[in-house]
């Protein structure tokens, strides 16, 4: 059976990303609407590469299990990781919910945990590289370790690659 590597896959997206930005494919000071025009109304549409790297957007969102109201449920029910509640009117996958969540802070002020901003930088890095990311993971990081066995990446329902909790 597969290990899923659950919060281990967005030091894995963050690692593609350190490669592309020695390249050059990334400019980190760059906004991340240069990459993804899609967020330019969004709490992105001034945040950094940089600032989404290092979770330090102003992102309202939060990772608290505790409440059901939490951005993280809206953001597991649209990867399909979690059964929507009854009645859900909201995005059902991940492309479609990353636009829609707002802005609550400034960038930069402070570190906060947050899954949508890794979900963000492997949506930036599928455009940049014109690949998937399981495709990316297994060119610069599976082949070159000489993994001894698959690795796998989940999908919602859309068919977008969880990026955030979703290796295994």
């Amino acid at each position: 059976l597969p290990h899923a590597l659950n919060s281990l896959s967005k030091s894995l997206v963050g690692l593609l990303a350190r490669q592309l930005i020695l390249e050059g494919r990334i400019d980190a000071c760059a906004p991340v609407v240069r990459y993804l025009p899609e967020l330019k109304g969004s709490a992105w549409a001034d945040a950094t590469v940089q600032q989404t790297l290092d979770m330090t957007t102003g992102v309202r969102y939060e990772e608290d299990f505790g409440n059901p109201a939490s951005g993280v449920f809206q953001y597991l029910t649209a990867a399909g990781l979690v059964p929507p509640p009854t009645g859900h009117a909201g995005p059902s996958s991940l492309l479609a919910y990353l636009p829609t969540v707002g802005k609550s802070s400034e960038h930069g002020e402070r570190f906060q945990y947050k899954s949508v901003d890794t979900e963000v930088m492997s949506w930036l890095l599928q455009r940049v590289t014109g690949k998937r990311l399981s495709d990316l993971l297994s060119e610069r990081l599976w082949m070159p370790l000489g993994a001894g066995e698959d690795a796998y990446v989940w999908s919602d329902g859309s068919g977008a690659e969880v990026a955030s909790v979703g290796i295994s």
